[in-house]
């Protein structure tokens, strides 16, 4: 990986200084895209399942974003890579975001849009398999 020479010369305090404000910064933008321009944009949608992706995604993609740039800040830093512990800590909290954000998506995208599907038929499965999909 190729690192700004300017950037490498500073103080390891001020490399991690400057990648939490990029970080917060960057998730204060992400904060702005998700919330204010993508949701005013899929209410003008027909159908509003790209609105129910999005509000079930919103947090998850936020802390996502987060986690992985705390990773990198950790990883790029030589003061701070020899804290194995808190490198597990954030693999850790990656796997489990990514893992809710999927169960979430499962459960609230796909069981919404198969729902629309079944009332618009009338096949005998639906009685069955939406309730177990929703339990």
């Amino acid at each position: 990986m190729r690192v700004n020479p300017l950037f490498s010369t500073l103080p390891d305090g001020v490399q991690i200084a400057i990648s939490m404000v990029m970080t917060i910064a960057g998730a204060a933008g992400l904060y702005v895209i998700l919330f204010y321009l993508l949701r005013s944009l899929f209410r003008k949608f027909e159908r509003d399942i790209a609105l129910v992706t999005l509000n079930v995604s919103a947090y998850p993609a936020l802390s996502l974003f987060v986690l992985i740039s705390l990773k990198v800040t950790l990883q790029r830093s030589a003061l701070l890579t020899t804290m194995e512990g808190a490198n597990r800590l954030l693999l850790g909290g990656i796997i489990l975001v990514v893992s809710y954000w999927s169960l979430r998506l499962f459960k609230q995208v796909l069981v919404y849009y198969l729902k629309a599907y079944a009332a618009s038929t009338e096949a005998m499965w639906d009685e069955v398999l939406m309730p177990l999909l929703e339990g």
